[in-house]
């Protein structure tokens, strides 16, 4: 059922023979979607009630596709990168570095890598008091 002309077909038949064949296949379409474990808890709610998957921002035909899960590490990086360069030295000085060592950071790769690395480094520290 993933196909979406057996939703065409479906409306064919029920424009022709005026049999709501298509009404059975978007609520089949509504069901597998329902039972997604992607689809958020408001979605399935509101096809439950009879929005359609497109009202509610799925695709429209077919299942929502999996989020990617991202570890601890992952989502720590993506906040740094998302912070400005000015917030991202001001970081790096709080953790210890100088000004001289921090120029010499010149990539926001860098600044970000170390900050990690500084952290990692503080919190192991912590660990051992």
């Amino acid at each position: 059922m993933d196909n979406p002309a057996y939703l065409a077909g479906a409306q064919v038949i029920s424009a022709a023979f005026n049999i709501p064949l298509d009404r059975a296949v978007m609520k089949m379409n509504n069901m597998r979607n329902i039972l997604n474990p992607a689809t958020e808890n408001w979605q399935k709610v509101a096809l439950a009630l009879g929005w359609s998957g497109w009202d509610v921002g799925l695709p429209y035909f077919g299942l929502a596709e999996d989020k990617p899960v991202l570890t601890e590490t992952e989502k720590q990086t993506k906040k740094l990168f998302d912070l400005n360069k000015s917030d991202q030295v001001k970081m790096l000085l709080d953790l210890g570095l100088t000004k001289k060592q921090i120029r010499a950071l010149t990539k926001e790769e860098q600044r970000v890598q170390e900050i990690i690395k500084l952290q990692n480094k503080k919190k192991d520290g912590k660990d051992k008091s």
